[in-house]
This record gives structure tokens, C-alpha cells and sequence, in this order.
């Protein structure tokens, strides 16, 4: 019997956020920061496929998208701790 492979995937997330967006910045300024953020993730992305190929694995992304809420953790705790620790 032929051995079955024992991993299927890499899997990595793909957050981005508005973190160096102006604290004035308009609604396209937010969308453009994330859209930065987001592209600044290319070249980890393209690393870790050229890793799942080279291993045989598929490549998938099995959690993303904007994280504003983390941000604004980092940024001030003081304000979202609290909340965050009574839910």
C-alpha cells in the first residue's frame, strides 16, 4: 500500500488594516492605507507558496481580511481592553 501524505496544505492568514493612515484621513485615505497594508503582504505571500510548492502542498489562506479592531487594541488599550476582556 502506498503511503498516504501526511500534510494537505500551509495555510497562513492575510490581515490588513488602516494603521498608517492620517488621523484626519477621509474614507479613500482609510481604503488606500488598507489597500497598502494588504499589498505589503505580497512578497510573504508568494514566499510561503513557493514553500507549499516546493513541499507538494496546496497553499490557502484560512483566515482575513480587515483588522481594524486589533489595531485599535494595540494602539489604545486603555480605551478597548475593558470591553474586550468582559466579552
Amino acid at each position: 500500500m502506498a503511503s498516504q501524505p501526511v500534510l494537505y496544505a500551509l495555510a497562513q492568514t492575510h490581515y490588513f488594516n488602516d494603521s498608517h493612515a492620517a488621523s484626519n484621513a477621509s474614507t479613500v485615505g482609510v481604503l488606500a492605507a488598507m489597500r497598502a497594508d494588504s499589498d505589503n503582504g505580497i512578497a510573504n505571500t508568494d514566499a510561503l507558496h513557493g514553500v507549499a510548492q516546493d513541499f507538494g502542498l496546496k497553499h490557502v489562506v484560512y483566515e482575513g481580511g480587515p483588522d481594524t479592531v486589533g489595531v485599535a487594541l494595540r494602539m489604545s488599550p486603555v480605551a478597548f481592553w475593558p470591553t474586550a476582556i468582559r466579552a
